[in-house]
């Protein structure tokens, strides 16, 4: 778990869970009905984020290796098998931050972000 913290606008967020192997990030807030979730890509790169099967609509904040909000995508609709519905958001980032909708509405593009690992966690090294 991780907080992760706007340094801008002093508000954070809790209870996140982390998803930083492959088989963590397809999957992802699948199946859920709540849930907060940090995509860690170990490197700034393009990432999509595709949200079948999530059951709720989301706020997804895009994080730059300078931990720099890079986009922000507000109340963000799940889809389903219907094409009419599909949605892919795509930005460039070292984290996406997942979580329920207008958790982060006062966040804006470029805002300071920190994200505290937690203590058993904190070299990164499980990822």
């Amino acid at each position: 778990m991780v907080v992760v913290f706007n340094k801008t606008r002093n508000e954070r967020v809790e209870n996140i869970e982390v998803a930083c192997s492959l088989f963590k990030r397809a999957k992802g807030l699948m199946f859920r009905k709540n849930g907060r979730m940090l995509f860690d890509f170990k490197k700034e790169t393009k990432a999509g984020i595709w949200m079948l099967f999530v059951k709720f609509p989301l706020d997804i904040v895009f994080i730059g290796d300078d931990q720099k909000i890079n986009k922000i995508v507000r109340d963000a609709k799940p889809i389903s098998l219907n094409p009419k519905t599909w949605r892919l958001y795509r930005a460039r980032c070292r984290f996406v931050l997942e979580v329920m909708a207008g958790e982060t509405r006062t966040w804006q593009e470029e805002d300071k972000i920190k994200i505290v690992w937690d203590h058993e966690r904190s070299d990164k090294s499980n990822c």
